[in-house]
Formats: C-alpha cells, structure tokens, sequence
C-alpha cells in the first residue's frame, strides 16, 4: 500500500460566512457609492446646464439596482451634442453609448448650434470618482 499525504482544512464553513456577509456588504457600499455619484452628477449637470428649464428636468432614478441621471425634451439633447458640425466635432472622442443616444436625435446633419455639454463632464468627474471609491472600499475588506 503507497504512503499517503493527507491534509486538513479547517474554517472553510467559516470562511464562507464570512464570504456571505462581505457579499453583503461590498453590494451594500456599491450602491450607496452609486447612488451618491448619481446624485452628485445630477448637482453638477444643473450647475453645468446654462438653460434653467432644461436643468430643471435633470434628475436621478432607480430602476432596479440601476441608477440613472436623466433630462428630458429634443433641446437638452441639442444644448448636451449640438448639432450639425458642432455634434461631429464634440462626439468624435466621445464613448460609443454617448454616440449612439446622440444619433437617436439626428435630423439632417446641417444644424447650427453649439454644444453646450452639461451632463457628460458631470457623469465623467463623477463616475470616475464612484469607480475609485468602490475600488478602495473593496480593496478594504
């Protein structure tokens, strides 16, 4: 009969309760990070929005574990992108999601206005701010 090696582990039902509660509560500090950073882009996108009725529509919401900044109406669109060259010119470096909501308002390509970006610069201090507190917090446990 060959030798055998044998080994004992100890604390594994311990080590996933423990894995339990810090599940817990790294999702607990995601979405109060989360929320937070949607709240403080909402402050900002009004700070930044040189149109009082559009700033007035920005506002967050949660829909499931979600959270969203959101304005309403054509014209927030068009103070956000411009139009015309002015959308070309601005969304050339922009994320491909920030593309795509502005084509949803595409006409003809021939509009005159200036971008006036209000929200982007908002959600990208913000955003990134979130991402390095929920970094820093996981890394904590």
């Amino acid at each position: 009969m060959a030798n055998k090696v044998t080994c004992k582990v100890e604390g594994v039902r311990d080590f996933l309760s423990n894995l339990k509660r810090y599940q817990k509560q790294i999702a607990k500090d995601v979405d109060t990070s989360l929320n937070v950073a949607s709240k403080n882009i909402v402050m900002e996108a009004k700070g930044n929005c040189i149109i009082p009725s559009i700033a007035a529509t920005i506002q967050q919401s949660k829909i499931g574990d979600q959270y969203q900044v959101t304005t309403q109406g054509e014209e927030s669109a068009y103070l956000e992108f411009g139009t015309g060259n002015f959308a070309k010119a601005l969304l050339g470096p922009y994320p491909e999601d920030w593309k795509n909501m502005a084509r949803k308002f595409y006409i003809n390509g021939l509009g005159r206005t200036p971008a006036k970006p209000y929200l982007y610069p908002a959600f990208q201090k913000n955003a990134g701010e979130a991402v390095h507190e929920i970094i820093d917090k996981v890394e904590g446990y």
